[in-house]
């Protein structure tokens, strides 16, 4: 491939949009093709290093907000970033480095809140303080907070949820805990999700974003080429219990049929005919190969918000899933956080958003 005449600079974009710099280098520096460009190897290498760095910083200050939240007596779940790539990769310079991400129980999400800040955090999403009721009504629609060190420019996302609907992947860290798997980051142990629940939950969170990036297909099949025959045989009988059998098939399909991952014999039979499986496959394919905002509802039209909607519903079959999704769509908008409500009254801040939602679109 690389002696074909390729278009270096949209190959370099194109590594941008789907997070993949280190595998590509770590491919293309193993081969080292005389018809790759000299300029093109520099910019990768000089990337690669760059993100290495990064990576080391990363875990460094991961470790050290798990022992501050830990100190404060907050158990805390270290979801992808640096634990993942040991996970799934062995070492921290195949992953692309991006937020931080740490779960914690919802009722210790204010603490939590006090001691990223209390470490020079600042609170980008939302970058405004919340009142009583607009926390109950925030932390229904959402899934996390967002925070930036204005110093080292590290982001953080601090969850109470898995996924933004509960019902997507109905376990939290009360369920995940006592079997939680332990991860070294230098002299530390850091815990994860244990790797069961983990290739499940990474599929949820691919299945709702619409696998728009290929880091995440990557992940999957590292994840799921290390593990052992009988063990993908719990897997699929973990998800059937879980109800999300349909976003793991997708998953696995998906890795399979772009990354020649091996598809376990199991799922191959019963699922791979599945229709609404293979346009979920369909629609993910289409999201990959366009723009990065393919699913970004301010980038997009109407009609394809639409096809998002009928996409997400697909994802799980029980109805509770399918009507927590109207949460969702009924954005947090700016207007809102401007509206006191009591605490009692905070399903009114979903009615408010639609309403102005549907004003937004009049204006359009």
């Amino acid at each position: 491939l690389c002696q074909d005449s390729l278009d270096w600079s949209l190959f370099l974009r194109l590594i941008n949009r789907h997070r993949v710099m280190p595998l590509v280098w770590h491919s293309l520096k193993r081969i080292d093709n005389p018809s790759i460009p000299n300029n093109t190897k520099e910019v990768l290498g000089n990337r690669a290093k760059k993100d290495l760095l990064t990576a080391f910083e990363q875990a460094a200050e991961l470790t050290r907000l798990i022992k501050c939240l830990e100190g404060d007596e907050i158990r805390v779940l270290s979801l992808k970033g640096p634990v993942l790539a040991v996970q799934a990769y062995g070492t921290l310079k195949l992953r692309h480095t991006g937020d931080l991400d740490l779960l914690v129980e919802p009722a210790e999400i204010w603490d939590a809140d006090r001691i990223l800040q209390a470490n020079g955090y600042l609170r980008t999403i939302p970058d405004y303080p919340l009142s009583p009721g607009q926390d109950a009504a925030y932390m229904k629609i959402r899934k996390d907070f967002s925070y930036t060190h204005p110093k080292t420019n590290i982001r953080v996302e601090l969850h109470w949820r898995l996924c933004q609907n509960k019902y997507l992947f109905p376990l939290g860290l009360e369920q995940l805990w006592p079997t939680r798997e332990f991860i070294s980051l230098g002299n530390t142990r850091v815990a994860a999700i244990p790797r069961q629940e983990l290739l499940l939950y990474l599929c949820a969170h691919g299945a709702h974003t619409g696998w728009f990036r290929l880091k995440w297909l990557c992940d999957i099949a590292e994840l799921t080429g290390n593990d052992h025959r009988n063990d993908m045989l719990q897997v699929c009988a973990r998800a059937e219990e879980l109800g999300v059998t349909r976003v793991l098939a997708q998953g696995l399909i998906l890795a399979h049929q772009l990354l020649d991952m091996p598809l376990p014999a199991s799922l191959s039979t019963e699922i791979r005919p599945d229709r609404t499986v293979q346009s979920m496959v369909s629609l993910a394919i289409q999201a990959l190969s366009n723009d990065e905002h393919y699913w970004s509802a301010d980038n997009t039209s109407v009609s394809w918000m639409a096809t998002q909607v009928l996409y997400r519903m697909k994802l799980r079959k029980d109805i509770r899933y399918k009507l927590n999704n109207f949460y969702f769509y009924t954005l947090w908008r700016d207007e809102v956080h401007t509206i006191h409500l009591p605490k009692l009254l905070s399903p009114f801040y979903f009615v408010l958003s639609l309403f102005f939602w549907f004003l937004s679109l009049l204006k359009r």
